[in-house]
């Protein structure tokens, strides 16, 4: 079973691509003038060097792909995400894909998710599959400056998650998310084919010769999956209430409106709203906005400020509203944003409180001290240079992806590549910015979010120190290791690094 963001009611009338058609390049080359048009305002915005494409198989992205070639984006590739859940039909899809890009001569990379193991308890599998979808889009983003993502929703997906953020309680900003041209977490998403439905987007296929493309089995699950039970059972009920969905369409351009003025208002608030009192004037809907505007900025990460937040908050503001002149000045207020940040709000202005650093920062030169004790963390960080192991540690030796070698006592005791590691290493308590490219995987993640699927009590996590070499995460002791400086199979009796960590 795959996880997909969005559905597709054609089935692949061929298993294998076909080859273009005589005649079927000219007739692809005549791309839409409302896609042609939204993809020309997206590259006005700002310069794009480089254009990945989210290629499932689909209909819906195998006409982005040939659009977009057919516009000469610059350095198309289209990304194929595997997920792990639908073993034989995902591997199909994938060589699938692999085969179309090989005949059409566009460049094709598969990426692996480890979607399943990496499931936090409550969350779907929908949910986790789209925070590793990011995790991935961002480090593959970072390879290249001006590098964008296109993605081929449509105007159906549109409404599906209109009606998901809906329930969810979102706001105008929310209710509008897929948006034509939006920057999330750092990576720039572009959606050209949003102003045209699904069945348009079929019906340019086969006009132009393409009839083969890939049916996902899970979108015809409406139980595990609210997407697919949104647009198989509530949609089409909607639709047969109201004779139609083009008033949805029309509410939704008019919410994009919306959401638009405030989001360009809280851009003109912003700069000046920096003491309790500012914040406690602004209508409410402008002071999440602003926040949100505030705290990417403090801390270089997109926090959504929550429901649960902005409440308490506006209480907390009720002692600063009237401006404060000729009146006592509130006491500070410490008010917990979520995600390991609090609001601290004060007559000075509004600040983060800085959090609790429980390991200081150490610089480890660990040739010369073999063994570095953190007595605020009660732990002792060893690290040896020595040969790799060849008899009496076979059992002690797996197999990983890539078929490299790791030690399978870890995380407690790792083997690293000696050119991996520098001659003094940094060690210190982790940081909100700090990411980390976890062993095995192809992205970086958060360092909290690591420590969060470790099941590491929150009240801990800043006893975890993290090791870098330089400003590379190398290691959270006990925890996790990283990417970095993975042992190659012929690794046996070569010098490597023997790191471990015990307690004092």
């Amino acid at each position: 079973m795959k996880v997909s963001r969005r559905g597709r009611t054609a089935p692949a009338e061929s298993e294998t691509p076909t080859p273009d058609r005589p005649g079927s390049e000219s007739r692809l080359q005549a791309v839409p003038d409302v896609i042609r048009a939204a993809w020309d305002a997206c590259l006005a915005v700002g310069e794009v060097r480089r254009v990945l494409v989210g290629f499932s198989g689909g209909a819906d992205s195998t006409a982005l792909l040939l659009v977009l070639q057919a516009l000469a984006a610059p350095g198309l590739e289209a990304i194929h995400f595997q997920h792990g859940l639908r073993g034989a039909e995902a591997e199909a899809d994938a060589a699938w894909c692999r085969a179309f890009c090989r005949a059409r001569k566009i460049p094709f990379r598969l990426v692996r998710l480890a979607v399943k193991s990496r499931r936090r308890p409550g969350e779907s599998l929908e949910e986790t599959a789209r925070k590793r979808r990011l995790e991935a889009w961002r480090t593959l983003a970072e390879e290249t400056p001006d590098t964008a993502v296109a993605l081929g929703h449509h105007a159906d997906d549109a409404l599906e998650d209109l009606f998901l953020r809906l329930a969810r309680g979102s706001n105008v900003s929310g209710l509008t998310g897929l948006r034509p041209d939006r920057v999330v977490d750092g990576v720039r998403f572009l959606r050209p084919l949003l102003g045209w439905r699904r069945a348009e987007l079929e019906s340019w296929l086969r006009h132009g010769g393409v009839r083969d493309w890939r049916h996902d089995s899970s979108n015809r699950n409406a139980v595990d999956f609210r997407r697919n039970a949104v647009r198989l059972k509530l949609l089409p009920l909607f639709r047969e209430i109201f004779d139609g969905d083009s008033g949805l369409l029309a509410a939704r351009a008019a919410l994009f409106a919306d959401a638009d003025f405030l989001e360009r208002e809280a851009a003109a608030h912003f700069g000046s709203v920096l003491t309790p009192w500012a914040l406690a004037e602004l209508p409410l809907a402008l002071r999440g906005r602003v926040l949100r505007l505030w705290l990417r900025r403090e801390t270089g990460v997109d926090h959504i400020p929550g429901q649960a937040f902005l409440n308490r908050l506006d209480r907390d503001l009720e002692r600063w509203r009237g401006g404060g002149r000729g009146r006592i000045v509130p006491e500070s207020k410490a008010v917990p944003v979520g995600g390991g940040l609090t609001l601290v709000l004060a007559a000075a202005g509004i600040r983060l409180a800085q959090p609790v650093v429980a390991v200081p920062v150490r610089r480890w030169r660990w040739r010369e001290q073999p063994v570095l004790d953190l007595p605020e963390a009660g732990l002792r960080l060893h690290a040896e240079l020595m040969s790799f192991p060849t008899q009496g540690f076979e059992q002690k030796i797996q197999r990983r992806k890539g078929g490299c070698l790791r030690c399978a006592s870890a995380p407690s005791v790792e083997w690293v590549s000696v050119s991996a590691v520098p001659p003094v290493l940094t060690v210190r308590t982790w940081r909100a910015a700090d990411r980390m490219q976890p062993f095995g995987c192809v992205f970086r993640k958060a360092v909290g979010e690591i420590l969060a699927d470790a099941k590491v009590p929150a009240g801990q996590r800043r006893l975890v120190p993290l090791v870098l070499a330089g400003r590379t995460p190398l290691w959270l002791p006990g925890v996790r290791r990283a990417e970095t400086g993975r042992l190659p199979p012929a690794a046996a009796a070569t010098l490597a690094v023997r790191l471990s960590v015990t307690k004092l």
